[in-house]
């Protein structure tokens, strides 16, 4: 580890360098957060067994890894074609590898016999190469997965919250909703595939909490197996799991108007049982007694009394309804386990900041007055016309 001074006034850059023995460990851990491959030759052991040991280690490189490969050897550059050749370079997989370079590391054939005498320039070029072919980690941001996927509704929706829209009826909200549940869906996945290799490597964790670099590390890296299935899959299976059914009843009925206050009572109570079994059978978001608290709580706050003519009729805001619904479905999205995830900062960055967190999750704004205020100050006072 090193730190290097900024030529502004602005913090010093930590560089961190971790070089693994492939003799240890599994295949798995070998290449677990690696920037690139390097591969030491020497003609002194069996072609054979290199080859073998070099493509058994780039077959535990991920697919679409696309990692740097620098070949140092003991040798004189005579023989850059026989190296090819013995070790198989050719049949390299692309995806795996994306460029490699054979360096030796003999100054001239005169000193091919004195072994101490390698060249420090010749090495410090390879892994300077190494290390400029290394590809770039991924631009990452950890969000809380509910706060994504109210963002993507507002994103949706065209305004800053859905209450805003009193024209979205009940599947269109239900579309909304899981429209953005399968957009966070697509931006976690994103970020999982783009981190092939399972950066930042296992070895970070073993810095000293007392340490400056760990500090470091806390603030600016990933956690540790963030990409990994582990972590990613809990995630991606607990948001599709809050994706809600669509709306198949009939809802006619709530256009019909009426002068009788029973008749409106009515409406009301058809528009609860109508909740209740949304709740509960249809989405199994809850049990019967909790549904019915909350079914009586949404028509109360969420709907209005709206006169039509000379009748009333009951007219539900299901934007004001459903996003209620929203954050009870995405309780289950509180555990720790699955409360946050990353995400590339340059999808999302502007659209979280433009909503924040009181924006997704504070309750809305209700009128003062309930519905069974309404229809009683309706009821009590007839229409003029009526007589």
């Amino acid at each position: 580890r090193k730190w290097i001074p900024s030529q502004s006034d602005i913090d010093p850059t930590c560089c961190l360098s971790v070089l693994r023995d492939t003799a240890v460990g599994s295949q798995d851990e070998v290449v677990s957060g690696a920037s690139g491959i390097l591969f030491l030759v020497s003609e002194s052991i069996s072609w054979n067994h290199q080859r073998v040991h070099l493509h058994n280690l780039l077959m535990s490189i991920p697919s679409g890894a696309c990692l740097p490969l620098l070949i140092l050897c003991d040798s004189y550059n005579n023989s850059s074609s026989v190296i090819f050749n013995e070790l198989g370079l050719q049949d390299i997989d692309k995806l795996r590898v994306s460029s490699f370079l054979l360096v030796f590391l003999r100054e001239n054939q005169q000193r091919k016999h004195m072994d101490a005498f390698f060249s420090d320039t010749r090495l410090r070029e390879g892994l300077q190469w190494l290390a400029g072919e290394s590809p770039s980690q991924p631009n990452l941001q950890c969000v809380k997965i509910r706060e994504l996927v109210h963002t993507h509704i507002s994103s949706f929706s065209g305004v800053q919250d859905i209450i805003s829209n009193s024209k979205l009826g009940p599947n269109d909200c239900i579309s909304l909703f899981n429209k953005a549940l399968d957009c966070s869906i697509q931006e976690i996945v994103a970020a999982v595939n783009s981190n092939p290799v399972g950066w930042p490597c296992p070895e970070i964790g073993l810095l000293g909490k007392s340490f400056d670099e760990d500090r470091v590390i806390k603030s600016y890296l990933p956690t540790l197996g963030w990409s990994s299935n582990v972590k990613a899959q809990p995630i991606i299976h607990a948001l599709q799991n809050c994706k809600l059914p669509t709306f198949t009843d009939d809802l006619s009925w709530l256009a019909r108007g009426s002068k009788l206050r029973q008749e409106i009572e009515n409406q009301k109570t058809q528009l609860e049982n109508f909740l209740i079994q949304y709740l509960t059978h249809t989405s199994n978001m809850m049990g019967i007694s909790l549904a019915a608290k909350e079914a009586h709580v949404i028509t109360q706050r969420c709907a209005r009394l709206e006169l039509c003519g000379t009748s009333y009729r009951v007219v539900p805001h299901w934007g004001m309804i459903f996003r209620r619904i929203f954050n009870w479905r995405l309780i289950g999205l509180s555990s720790r386990e699955v409360s946050s995830a990353y995400i590339s900062e340059c999808h999302h960055n502007v659209a979280l900041q433009n909503v924040g967190t009181e924006a997704c999750l504070s309750p809305p704004y209700y009128p003062d007055i309930s519905l069974d205020e309404m229809i009683s100050l309706s009821c009590d006072f007839p229409l003029a016309n009526d007589g």
